[in-house]
């Protein structure tokens, strides 16, 4: 007797695949970017909208809370080139420009209001490599 899935069960299978094998590459690529400069903390308390400026082309980390919390939270708008690690937003800032992002924690009442952060990227440097005569 030949067992035949349904085509939703193969796909439900291909994806619940998927999604540990990205997970699991996901968790390594975030250990090898802990071992990286302390992360800056985003200060919410100002009351104005937080503003962190990055050198284009270096590796930064960002923490948006100030103490290690397990409340989910939400981040909207990330550019392709920033990832999230719990609160921590970290990559290389490969695009200039200026990004606004939102973030919002998950309370007991439901999501709150969206908290603004600007990310401020500036041009690359203009100046000229410099290669040594060939001998």
């Amino acid at each position: 007797m030949k067992i035949v899935f349904p085509r939703a069960a193969r796909v439900l299978h291909f994806s619940a695949l998927w999604l540990i094998l990205t997970t699991a590459a996901y968790g390594i690529e975030n250990e090898q970017q802990k071992g990286g400069a302390t992360p800056s903390v985003v200060d919410w308390s100002s009351g104005s909208e937080p503003v962190v400026s990055l050198a284009f082309g270096k590796p930064f980390k960002i923490n948006l809370s100030p103490v290690d919390t397990n409340r989910p939270m939400a981040v909207r708008d990330l550019p392709v080139w920033m990832k999230r690690d719990g609160t921590v937003l970290f990559g290389n800032a490969v695009e200039p420009g200026t990004f606004k992002l939102e973030v919002k924690y998950l309370e007991e009442s439901g999501w709150s209001q969206p908290k603004p952060l600007k990310i401020v990227v500036p041009e690359r440097s203009k100046t000229p490599i410099t290669v040594p005569p060939q001998s």
